[in-house]
C-alpha cells in the first residue's frame, strides 16, 4: 500500500510539474502571438501581471539561448 501511494505521489508530482510548464509556454506564447496586455492574461490565466511578467520574461531569454545556440 505505501509502495501504491508513494507511486500515486510521484505521478501526481510529475503532472502538475508538466502541467505548470505547458501552463508557463502557453502564456508566452499567448503574449507573443497576440500582443495581449499583462493585465489580459492576468483575468485570461488567473495569475498576477508580476508573475506574468516574470514568466514571459523568462522565457523569451530561454528562447533567445537556445536560438542562439542553434546559430553557432
Amino acid at each position: 500500500m505505501a509502495d501504491q501511494n508513494h507511486e500515486l505521489f510521484c505521478a501526481s508530482a510529475a503532472f502538475i510539474q508538466w502541467r505548470k510548464i505547458v501552463e508557463r509556454l502557453a502564456i508566452t506564447l499567448r503574449f507573443l502571438a497576440t500582443g495581449d496586455s499583462y493585465t489580459s492574461l492576468m483575468y485570461t490565466f488567473k495569475i498576477s501581471k508580476q508573475v506574468i511578467s516574470k514568466i514571459v520574461l523568462e522565457l523569451c531569454e530561454a528562447i533567445i539561448e537556445v536560438l542562439q545556440d542553434i546559430g553557432k
